[in-house]
């Protein structure tokens, strides 16, 4: 019986380990999605759900796009697609690439020369095409689902979308 009550003393009242004084070291910043916080063209700043209005061909101009990104170390990736569906997807018509940088805002200009075809300027006024700005912050890759904005894992996207008025140019 001496024996057995310092065990069973033992097992009662559990062996004592003392907590850890350190600090606990997160591994890493969660990831957050870039935002679109700004679309300008060469005249105006553009307001969903538009009209985003371009002038095919060479007269075209750009577009800038500004961003926003707490992963200050991220490239972000900016593409226009026009009339992208699931069903009927289509790669992106004008892009741009925001390097990282040491603050969370970041700006781009996609060259708009590519983005109107005939097609879009023959579309009547209630018919216009949609052009959806979006931004990555992985490079889209053009195989993987969805087609043309599939992303590695952990990959981020936001977007806005406008109504695309095209015209031709005045000769």
């Amino acid at each position: 019986m001496s024996v057995a009550f310092p065990l069973l003393a033992m097992v009662l009242t559990g062996c004592v380990i003392p907590p850890s004084l350190e600090v606990d070291q997160q591994d890493a910043a969660a990831n957050s999605a870039p935002v679109i916080t700004a679309v300008r063209s060469n005249t105006e700043q553009i307001r969903e759900p538009g009209p985003l209005k371009v002038i095919r061909g060479a007269s075209a101009g750009s577009l800038s796009v500004e961003v926003v990104d707490t992963d200050v170390a991220d490239r972000l990736f900016v593409r226009l697609y026009v009339n992208y569906t699931i069903d009927e997807p289509q790669p992106s018509r004008a892009d741009c690439v925001a390097a990282g940088s040491d603050t969370p805002r970041r700006d781009c200009a996609a060259d708009l020369t590519a983005l109107c075809t005939s097609n879009d300027v023959a579309a009547p006024p209630e018919n216009l095409p949609l052009v959806n700005v979006k931004v990555f912050d992985r490079e889209p890759m053009t195989a993987g689902d969805p087609p043309f904005q599939a992303m590695v894992e952990g990959g981020l996207t936001s977007g806005l979308t406008f109504k695309l008025d095209c015209d031709d140019p005045i000769e």
